[in-house]
């Protein structure tokens, strides 16, 4: 055995001969040409007389020929002198003859590869692309007539055959057709336009400008030409002098106002009807009321949810309507609950955050809890309008307080004032129907949600137009 880091050893099988590490020796390997397993002995150096050449020392070059079981698909491999002998299968020892090896052809260079060879321009060498299309070759395009492939060939190739490179069918050029150019008739010019002397005798004042001096112009020129100048804009509901209480008439026939009162009374009917219901089977139904009274009660709850929701979706649409100075609808919210999400939002934080003020005073007064009720709804009628403006003006309905909304409070103060009289006057007559219905027959309280939902409309109505008085103010 040698001492070098590497020795030689041979497989008895084919006699090839191969170089490894001393410390594999002793271990069983498998030959890469034959698949023949043996046990790896080192080989003993041929003496010469000579001095040993490295040609020697190096391996013998072995080319192997690589052939596949016809049984299982085991790639094999085999010298050049076993070529047309059987070759048997390590894995499932089927025999399978070794084919000569396949001659290697020289890689052919492509095409593409000869001849002149596309470059890239550089920085302002690019020419313009009109320059391209003036250099470029004529040509005359052909359309194959088996698969439709379009090639451009020179024009000499007219009458010829031209075979396309993809399905190598042949088709005959024919000349590029020529389009006729179309006859747009003969050139017009344009006249000037005649110029009468009536046209030229101006009858009015011309529409103020900013080319025009507006400053020296006297009041009544100026009044006059604004005139003008308004009436030629975008036509715009004009501010009456009271909006409170004007264009009533056309709120109440505009189409869908009716009947979504009469329809917000019953749903609102319904579910006190189901509410007052479920009350009784739960506390006077027997040991089963209360099984049958809950899941009632819930869907009570559930349905007033819902009618809350489209509640809001409509408040805010005629707060909207009313606030662009429109005195019919124009537009309503859609039937999809999850669209009156947003509104209820907007509604629920404006109405908690007025109250809040009343039932805080309630408290710290240490008043009787009786007016706790009056206390909350005295402090919504005065805040509620406030923050629900000025939510809307900001867009959040958390911004409870804008400057604008503030603001108006000193500047249109009669407005404001007008508005509080007619939404005081409105609940205290809500107040008063309802609570005659209940005296003259508690029945008669399930139809109290009309008066109810009617006062609202009217109330979001009146809000609706107190901030177009503020958005045309500003």
């Amino acid at each position: 055995m040698t001492t070098d880091a590497t020795i030689r050893t041979q497989c008895p099988s084919c006699q090839a001969k191969f170089r490894v590490a001393s410390e594999h020796v002793g271990r069983r390997t498998r030959c890469p040409g034959c698949r023949q397993a043996f046990e790896i002995q080192p080989v003993a150096q041929s003496k010469s007389n000579g001095p040993k050449s490295n040609k020697a020392d190096a391996p013998p070059e072995v080319t192997y020929v690589g052939v596949n079981c016809r049984l299982c698909g085991t790639r094999m491999y085999g010298r050049l002198d076993q070529v047309g002998k059987p070759m048997k299968c390590p894995d499932c020892d089927t025999e399978t003859t070794l084919p000569p090896p396949k001659p290697t052809a020289k890689q052919a260079v492509p095409a593409a590869m000869l001849g002149e060879q596309y470059e890239l321009y550089e920085g302002d060498d690019q020419p313009w692309g009109i320059t391209l299309a003036a250099a470029q070759a004529e040509s005359v395009p052909v359309h194959c007539e088996l698969c439709g492939t379009l090639q451009h060939v020179p024009p000499e190739m007219v009458g010829s055959v031209a075979v396309c490179p993809d399905c190598d069918h042949g088709t005959r050029v024919h000349p590029k057709p020529t389009t006729a150019k179309k006859d747009l008739g003969p050139d017009l010019e344009l006249e000037p336009p005649t110029v009468t002397e009536e046209m030229a005798t101006p009858t009015a004042p011309p529409v103020y400008s900013r080319l025009h001096d507006f400053e020296s112009l006297s009041d009544e020129d100026k009044e006059e030409r604004m005139s003008r100048v308004a009436t030629n804009r975008k036509a715009r509901p004009q501010m009456p002098r009271l909006p409170l209480v004007t264009g009533w008439g056309a709120f109440l026939r505009s189409p869908g106002v009716v009947p979504r009162w009469l329809g917000l009374s019953v749903w609102l009917s319904g579910c006190i009807a189901l509410a007052a219901f479920s009350f009784t089977l739960i506390f006077g139904g027997g040991p089963y009321g209360a099984v049958a009274g809950l899941p009632l009660f819930c869907a009570a709850g559930a349905m007033l949810g819902l009618w809350y929701g489209c509640c809001a979706a409509i408040a805010m649409t005629v707060i909207t309507e009313s606030s662009e100075g429109n005195d019919k609808m124009t537009a309503w919210p859609t039937i999809n609950p999850i669209d009156w999400m947003g509104e209820a939002l907007y509604m629920m934080v404006a109405a908690l955050a007025s109250a809040a003020p009343g039932y805080l005073l309630v408290l710290v007064t240490g008043a009787h809890s009786i007016f706790v009720l009056g206390g909350m709804l005295a402090s919504a009628w005065v805040f509620y309008p406030i923050m629900q403006l000025s939510s809307l003006e900001a867009s959040s309905p958390f911004a409870l307080a804008m400057p604008g909304v503030l603001g108006s409070l000193g500047e249109w103060f009669g407005t404001w004032g007008r508005f509080y009289i007619l939404s005081g006057l409105l609940a205290v007559a809500t107040v008063l129907v309802v609570g005659g219905l209940g005296w003259l027959s508690p029945p008669l309280l399930l139809v109290a949600s009309v008066p109810i939902v009617g006062a609202a409309g009217v109330y979001f109505r009146l809000l609706g137009r107190l901030a177009w008085r503020i958005r045309e103010d500003s």
